[in-house]
């Protein structure tokens, strides 16, 4: 399957569009900090149950950073395609000013019509403290529980299946052709629940209980854009070691492949069950070259002990690597590591549109109805199709 010309442009982020604009000034700065009286202030608490325990840390006196980015372009109005949150509330630890209880929130523009979705969040229960890059020192939380761990203790988000979002008020700027904007009064409102996760400990809490208000730099950047074209896909970058492919002793990931249906294998050389696969694919892949079909992409994650046992059975890129780089949320909302013989499909705008479960005993029949399905399935609205068990049962299509 040839790669893409642009296989290594990013995929577009989307809009967010103020209803507003006029000229302003303003430094180049991207960043805006306050906290306590100044600047841009926090409101409000996060609040949650771990360990049995009750807890809300109340941010009113938090110090805040937001990083905010613009697309800069001629036209009238401009959207905000990007933003973060950093609010940290102050502390001293052996009578040196530190922080302690740092939320990172990061925003980033779904489809158009979406706004503005949590792509990102960060809560340290225990943050580092550093000289330069070296960690020197640790502070705790106040009123967080008891971490067992050693260490910095960072909890991240877990991939939902709704993503909070954050809305804005009206406001004068930023106009598309600045090259940076100040805009005072900005009210940031998040909004939705998310799980944050640090190794087997997690918890739940919901962005409704916060706002920020107050002054907001942002900065123009015209390579921006200000609607997302695909769904994002699972990242990953690995080299291509199949002599057979265009992309062989190249590094990169399933963003190679935009703008196709994907079908991604999880394979060894010394696997029966993925050489078994790999037969399978092989002449449907002819056969869709033969039809002059370009617009689906076989791809394999290859374990590295002995890749070479499958070039006789391929000519699709081979990325060697451990198939657990692969991370996948289910519909179920649950997260799968991908793992021996399991195959994964993706539609021409990335969303995920097909499981089979190797489970280590693959029936070749069932595989094949696997990709058939996704091969032929509507361009406008494909069903989902997952093959449980290596397909024993056979594949259920539903909506």
């Amino acid at each position: 399957m040839k790669l893409q010309n642009n296989w290594l442009v990013s995929a577009a982020l989307a809009s967010w569009s103020l209803s507003a604009c006029v000229a302003g000034t303003g430094d180049s700065g991207a960043s805006t900090t306050g906290g306590g009286t100044q600047g841009l202030i926090a409101q409000g608490n996060l609040a949650t149950n771990i360990d049995s325990k009750d807890i809300s840390i109340d941010y009113s006196k938090a110090d805040v950073t937001v990083t905010m980015k613009h697309k800069q372009t001629s036209e009238a109005l401009a959207c905000v395609p990007t933003l973060t949150i950093v609010a940290e509330l102050p502390a001293t630890k052996n009578n040196v000013a530190v922080h302690m209880c740092k939320l990172e929130l990061d925003f980033t523009a779904g489809f158009a019509g979406e706004g503005l979705l949590l792509t990102g969040a960060k809560f340290y229960a225990r943050q580092g403290i550093y000289s330069g890059t070296d960690l020197v020192d640790t502070i705790d939380c106040a009123g967080w529980t008891t971490e067992p761990a050693k260490g910095e203790v960072v909890y991240e988000l877990v991939a939902p299946q709704t993503a909070p979002t954050i809305g804005m008020n009206t406001i004068a700027q930023p106009y598309a052709g600045q090259t940076s904007a100040q805009m005072s009064n900005v009210l940031l409102k998040p909004t939705g629940a998310l799980t944050l996760k640090f190794k087997g400990r997690q918890f739940n809490t919901t962005l409704d209980t916060l706002t920020f208000k107050g002054d907001v730099s942002s900065t123009g950047d015209a390579n921006l854009a200000c609607s997302k074209t695909y769904h994002d896909l699972p990242s990953w970058q690995l080299p291509d070691v199949n002599p057979k492919s265009d992309g062989v002793n190249t590094t990169y990931g399933l963003e190679a492949f935009h703008g196709k249906r994907i079908i991604l294998d999880m394979g060894a050389g010394w696997c029966g069950a993925c050489i078994a696969q790999a037969d399978v694919a092989t002449p449907i892949h002819d056969q869709l070259k033969t039809q002059g079909r370009t617009d689906v992409a076989f791809v394999q994650i290859i374990d590295p002990t002995q890749p070479e046992l499958m070039f006789p059975h391929t000519e699709e890129p081979l990325m060697k690597g451990a198939w657990s780089v692969h991370s996948q949320l289910m519909p179920d909302g649950s997260t799968r590591a991908g793992d021996k013989s399991d195959a994964y499909a993706y539609d021409y705008d990335g969303r995920f549109m097909g499981f089979f479960e190797g489970n280590g005993t693959v029936y070749t029949n069932a595989y094949a109805d696997f990709l058939n399905h996704v091969i032929s399935a509507d361009k406008a609205k494909p069903d989902f199709i997952t093959c449980p068990t290596g397909g024993s049962n056979g594949c259920q299509v539903t909506q």
